[in-house]
């Protein structure tokens, strides 16, 4: 559980990571800001983390893959969460910008692919294959992955960028 070749974060880590930043988001909303707001939003950093299949799932609903949507999407929420009108506004940004740019950076930094495993043993019958969901849900998810590469690539340009 640690760095991968080329220094990049497994995906244990990075959960780990993603699980201590929302355990630190609910603890602000309990103990400082009372604020429904940063309640939900450190539930929904953990929420990835739980179910991404692996060691550390509680469910396994998603794959590494899925994961890094999530990511994208959960650090896209965090950052615009205190423009919704209604919401705290500035005192919000001071718990969420700071969540969002940690999730950010563990985004660029962690190895999302799948580490090798053993082939599975094979069944004594075949199974038939798996059925294909809608066009349109297959669509959506190819452009969701599809979002995600560009803005890690994106992020990752503008650490490069910082660097020299």
């Amino acid at each position: 559980m640690g760095a991968s070749a080329g220094g990049r974060l497994s995906l244990e880590l990075h959960r780990v990571a993603e699980t201590l930043v929302g355990l630190a988001l609910v603890s602000l909303s309990l103990h400082v800001t009372g604020s429904p707001a940063t309640l939900c939003a450190g539930i929904a950093v953990m929420v990835p983390a739980v179910v991404t299949r692996g060691r550390l799932a509680v469910v396994h609903w998603c794959s590494p893959a899925g994961h890094r949507v999530l990511d994208v999407l959960l650090i896209a929420a965090l950052a615009l969460l205190p423009l919704v009108p209604r919401m705290e506004g500035a005192a919000l940004a001071a718990v969420t910008e700071p969540a969002a740019a940690v999730l950010l950076l563990l985004l660029v930094r962690t190895d999302y692919r799948a580490r090798g495993r053993a082939a599975p043993r094979p069944r004594t019958s075949p199974s038939p294959p798996p059925p294909s969901g809608p066009p349109l849900v297959d669509r959506t998810a190819r452009r969701l992955g599809r979002l995600a590469g560009i803005v890690e690539r994106a992020a990752r340009a503008a650490v490069d960028r910082d660097r020299d």
